[in-house]
């Protein structure tokens, strides 16, 4: 297993997971939907405490785009972690050189190695497509942003759909 391997699937995943945190506790301002947690643990574990006044009936409520994402990094933390137990499957040999002269190579023979590095870049972009097109949605709706910086949504939104499809294809 290439360390650089390593290293791209923990910082990926943590951006990942700072972003369903970031937008997980309830927002007066904000357009996301909202639905109540019942329990004081799942509170405690997966809405992260904030400074500002919220209201007692508020701190409970997580939105359910977090929630989902929640759900799916979980299923992608057991995917990673049975990828590391399973013996190791070879598939077609993938160079990457860095460096002025390609000093600096990276080597991914194995699917399991694979799998560890693209799941993770996958999930941070499919959760990035749905939180654009969702803001996106929300700016259509209310008319109040300038049709350049809804290009510029849509723009980007494509851009990551276009990173999503160049990395899904990485996979085969």
């Amino acid at each position: 297993m290439n360390p650089l391997s390593l290293i791209v699937m923990v910082l990926l995943s943590s951006i990942s997971l700072l972003l369903i945190r970031g937008l997980a506790p309830f927002r007066e301002n904000s357009k996301l939907k909202y639905i109540s947690l019942n329990s004081k643990f799942w509170v405690r574990c997966l809405i992260p405490k904030r400074n500002e006044y919220v209201k007692v009936n508020d701190r409970n409520r997580i939105s359910i785009f977090s929630l989902i994402f929640y759900l799916l990094f979980a299923i992608l933390v057991l995917a990673l972690i049975s990828m590391f137990i399973l013996p190791d499957i070879p598939c077609e040999e993938y160079v990457a050189r860095f460096g002025k002269r390609g000093q600096i190579k990276w080597v991914v023979d194995t699917l399991n190695e694979k799998l560890i590095n693209l799941l993770p870049i996958l999930f941070c972009l499919s959760e990035l497509i749905a939180y654009f097109l969702t803001e996106i949605h929300i700016m259509m709706k209310r008319k109040t942003k300038t049709k350049e910086s809804l290009c510029g949504m849509v723009l980007i939104c494509l851009l990551f759909i276009v990173l999503f499809v160049v990395f899904a294809f990485q996979l085969f």
